[in-house]
């Protein structure tokens, strides 16, 4: 789904899965590696245009078919990263710091990376599954 990315950040507590993949064609996040204690992932934007974003990300559980919030993603961007079109980054995740203990248990989740990609907000998001 294209709609309501508007308001993307704050209020997905639970989250509409549809809205996880609000990421235009060209713009990828892939799993290069994930354990119960953190992932890389790979970013990737094969897009023409800039993309702009935070060290903040969402990360999502799967629960009864809804995907429910993690961690609380930090509303201010400290650190801006940019992406040129064509460039791709691999990004170190670990749950190790977030208040809950950072150990993920077998389940189906989701992170999402949100940012602007030339004036558009969007957000790209990746699923996996700890067993």
């Amino acid at each position: 789904g294209v709609t309501d990315t508007n308001n993307m950040g704050a209020a997905m507590a639970p989250a509409a899965a549809d809205s996880l993949t609000s990421a235009p064609e060209g713009l990828t996040l892939e799993i290069v590696s994930c354990s119960p204690t953190g992932a890389t992932l790979e970013l990737k934007n094969e897009t023409e245009q800039w993309f702009r974003y935070g060290e903040s990300y969402g990360l999502y559980r799967q629960v009864n078919g809804g995907w429910y919030q993690m961690n609380k993603e930090m509303d201010t961007i400290a650190i801006a990263y940019e992406l040129a079109p064509g460039e791709s980054r691999k990004l170190t995740l670990s749950w190790g710091e977030l208040d809950w203990g950072g150990v993920l248990p077998a389940g189906t989740y989701c992170v999402a990376q949100g940012g602007l990609l030339g004036e558009q907000q969007v957000t790209v998001s990746v699923t996996f599954a700890i067993k």
